[in-house]
């Protein structure tokens, strides 16, 4: 039935440890106030060069947590079963591609993965559906036959657009009240995979 995982990364299936608080004030410093989601205040700037800058300094940030990324429990385990399954596998994250090649080499996932969508792939960023619609292109899958896994209500959103199973994970910066909309909840992806993961993909 099923025939293609898109997991987000930070939070769902590694952790980057990235400060938000101090590069939400840093960033102040930079472009004045940030208000809503730091990529959403930055896309606004209209300064060519001042958006490079805070881009800049946002892609250091992420490189300097991705190089201190750790594998969240379960992670390990669900991809290696999906990928013996014959299951299509990538990651959708609003991390620059740097970060995202780093973290997944750091943690030893990048084996397990089909294909990789950052932000740097795409014109719009999750909650956008672009990142999943490019994604499911190049695994040439159907977003009926395909599942969204995420720790934020971004990934539920976009999977929502277009139709795929949501699933939400409480490992991360999400809640149940902030993921209420995903058509399943774990606490965690080692939760997903020894509760739903086993039982539904043979």
């Amino acid at each position: 039935m099923y025939e293609a995982f898109l997991f987000d990364m930070d939070g769902t299936l590694i952790r980057m440890k990235l400060d938000f608080k101090k590069m939400r004030a840093d960033l102040e410093k930079i472009i004045g106030n940030v208000e809503g989601h730091i990529l959403e205040s930055i896309s606004k700037i209209e300064d060519k060069e001042l958006r490079k800058k805070a881009l800049e300094y946002i892609g250091r940030q992420e490189k300097e947590a991705a190089e201190k990324s750790e594998i969240i429990d379960g992670g390990i385990e669900s991809l290696k079963y999906l990928k013996e399954r014959t299951m299509k596998i990538g990651i959708i994250t609003r991390n620059n591609r740097e970060s995202t090649l780093l973290s997944a080499k750091k943690t030893k996932i990048l084996d397990y993965i089909d294909v990789i969508i950052s932000r740097d792939d795409v014109e719009k960023v999750k909650p956008d559906s672009m990142h999943i619609e490019i994604a499911l292109e190049k695994l040439n899958a159907d977003p009926k036959k395909s599942i969204v896994v995420g720790d934020h209500y971004f990934e539920i959103e976009a999977g929502k657009k277009l139709g795929c199973l949501t699933v939400g994970v409480l490992s991360g910066s999400g809640t149940k009240e902030t993921l209420k909309n995903a058509d399943l909840i774990f606490d965690s992806i080692k939760e997903f995979y020894e509760e739903w993961i086993k039982w539904k993909i043979k």
